[in-house]
């Protein structure tokens, strides 16, 4: 109780590619998700398909 939940890599994944404008977003992106926050190839395409649902094509 009253415990704080840290972020999930992938929360924080989402939130920095969310937050970058598309011309500033690394191409390919896959890669740059696994090696920057430690995710699976699959779990960086949940986040590619995330942000894309939820704020619009990820060009």
């Amino acid at each position: 109780m009253g415990r704080r939940r840290h972020p999930l890599p992938s929360d924080l994944a989402a939130s920095w590619f969310a937050s970058l404008p598309p011309r500033e977003r690394p191409s390919p992106i896959l890669p740059e998700l696994c090696r920057r926050f430690g995710l699976t190839q699959a779990e960086a395409r949940l986040v590619v398909l995330k942000v894309t649902l939820e704020h619009g094509r990820a060009e």
